[in-house]
């Protein structure tokens, strides 16, 4: 047996076990573009078919009233990634995630969305349809089909392994839909129909004019994704211009433009787009983030935080008096993927672009920011003393013997994704604890023979895999100081769960065990810690004055 321990020699002790199940540990990360590429048979598109075809009308929407904002400021948009990639490469529950952001009170309220990678046809419809309420009026999937669009333009191929994962919902009536794949694309994209999706919505008797894309991703196989993005965003200038749009009517470009914001290369796409900067960043610091985001963190652990994710306005035509993009950093339920829980509904958070906040305006972050869980203490129930760290011994023996001064009874809690970053630990999650003392020591438990087997040591940078935490008083809000907890965790030979517990007696006494069956007083620890701050944004935001 190990808990990724040391080496696994027998079973000396006979315990009864909790009767639990969790799954077996076993990982598999996303497979990169180049697997893509090796499962995709290779097609040629073809440069510039044309079709027209009329698109069947909804069911129209309830009328809304007007608000008293001029037409220019008068629209409030969204721009989500929601990260539905085809089940066949990447299964991040999609179809899970699809009705939780169903449920997520982040689509609320706009006036249409701009939704990227749509590729996985059932959760993609799935999300389509549950968005019909709020917004009736819907493109289709961008290079699924010509069915449904008023143009097809660029370079559009019905023989393309994949489609372009781009649709526009709306809340007003869609007069006009036009869907355009861009000609240039290199590594996976060249295999699919991406390009960018054109609306004409009337709201209130207006034309505004919506744009969303899903620009050239950055791939290994492609020699200059910069370049490839720039030619992209030179055919969207260009469509853009031929359309003749009158010049006091407002256009939006939005969505994952795969740009980082104050890189080199973001005033070039500003300058080629012929778009402004928003007049303010109001929201999280970043829309694709793998030190907070869970699903971001699993697949890239090592890649920085970057803002890819925009509403643009077009400056060659009607301009807003002030213009946000608000990255908002939403969270979901606990779901579970891949032998852990997850707390996010995509690996980017979703854009809102509005002219002026309002009471329904987010003003603060979802995520507490200030690390709460970074200096957590654990104070046992029977004897009143806190678990410990050996400060003198990288692998030694961690004892519930400590003082609540004690440097070596302060720990990191913290989730598996995203590490280092926990926002919200809640009753049952998986967690790591890592002595704050030392860097990378983290819970994990003996077999190495003798009377310490299940007991818990330091082991450097690996942490027991199946330690999880349990609150006792849960009122499904997230841990915080003065909760009663047990921590449990998983005999890898027997296969049972046993709750962590205090030794009573003996020449073990006070030793950490995974050992009990039950909940008792030395099986019980009340948490010390801080409290959790969000980051406030009311100071980025606007008000109609």
């Amino acid at each position: 047996m190990t808990g990724r321990g040391r080496e696994s020699q027998s079973d000396k002790h006979n315990k009864s076990g909790i009767n639990m199940t969790l799954k077996n540990a076993a990982f598999k990360p996303l497979m990169a573009a180049s697997l893509l590429l090796a499962a995709m048979s290779s097609q040629a598109m073809s440069d510039t078919p044309i079709v027209t075809q009329e698109a069947t009308a909804p069911t129209p929407a309830p009328v809304t009233p007007a608000s008293n904002l001029a037409y220019v400021d008068d629209l409030k948009l969204l721009a989500y990634n929601v990260y539905m990639l085809t089940g066949a490469i990447s299964d991040w529950s999609q179809q899970t995630r699809a009705e939780l952001i169903l449920q997520s009170d982040v689509i609320h309220g706009h006036d249409a969305i701009i939704l990227n990678e749509l590729f996985d046809n059932g959760p993609a419809q799935t999300l389509l349809d549950g968005l019909k309420g709020q917004y009736p009026y819907q493109t289709p999937v961008l290079g699924r089909t010509q069915s449904g669009w008023n143009q097809t333009l660029g370079a559009y191929s019905s023989t393309a392994p994949e489609d372009g994962g781009v649709a526009v919902v709306s809340r007003w009536p869609i007069e006009e839909k036009i869907q355009y794949v861009y000609k240039d694309g290199c590594g996976a994209d060249w295999l699919a129909n991406k390009g960018f999706v054109y609306i004409r919505l009337d709201k209130n008797g207006h034309d505004y004019h919506v744009i969303g894309t899903h620009a050239q991703a950055e791939d290994g196989a492609c020699s200059d994704p910069a370049a490839t993005r720039r030619s992209q965003f030179t055919e969207m200038q260009q469509f853009i211009a031929s359309k003749n749009i009158p010049a006091d009517q407002v256009v939006f470009i939005g969505g994952d433009f795969n740009v980082i914001k104050n890189s080199a290369e973001y005033p070039d796409m500003l300058e080629t787009l012929h778009v402004n900067a928003p007049d303010a960043y109001a929201g999280f610091d970043t829309s694709w983030d793998p030190e907070s985001n869970g699903i971001a963190a699993y697949n890239y652990p090592d890649l920085p935080s970057e803002y890819l994710d925009y509403i643009f306005v077009s400056r060659d035509h009607a301009q807003p008096t002030y213009w946000h993009n608000q990255s908002l950093d939403v969270t979901s339920p606990r779901w579970e993927n891949k032998n852990y829980q997850y707390q996010e509904l995509s690996d980017h958070y979703p854009i809102a672009g509005f002219s002026y906040a309002d009471d329904n305006t987010r003003t603060e972050s979802y995520r507490f920011v200030n690390q709460p869980y970074s200096a957590v203490k654990f104070r046992n129930q029977a004897n009143g003393a806190y678990i410990k760290i050996n400060a003198s011994d990288n692998d030694g023996w961690i004892k519930v013997n400590g003082s609540a001064s004690d440097a070596a009874a302060s720990f990191n809690l913290d989730n598996w994704y995203p590490k280092n970053r926990a926002f919200c630990i809640r009753s049952n999650d998986f967690v790591q604890v890592q002595g704050n003392l030392r860097a990378g020591s983290y819970w994990n438990w003996w077999l190495g023979g003798g009377g310490g087997n299940y007991a818990y040591f330091t082991k450097q940078d690996n942490a027991s895999n199946k330690l999880r935490i349990r609150i006792l008083n849960d009122d499904g809000d997230c841990l915080k100081n003065g909760d009663q907890v047990v921590f449990v965790d998983r005999d890898t030979v027997s296969g049972k769960d046993y709750y962590l517990q205090r030794w009573p007696s003996g020449s073990w006494t006070d030793h950490l065990y995974m050992w009990s069956g039950s909940v008792g007083a030395n099986e019980t620890f009340t948490v010390e810690m801080g409290v959790g701050e969000k980051q406030d944004w009311t100071s980025k935001l606007r008000y109609v004055q």
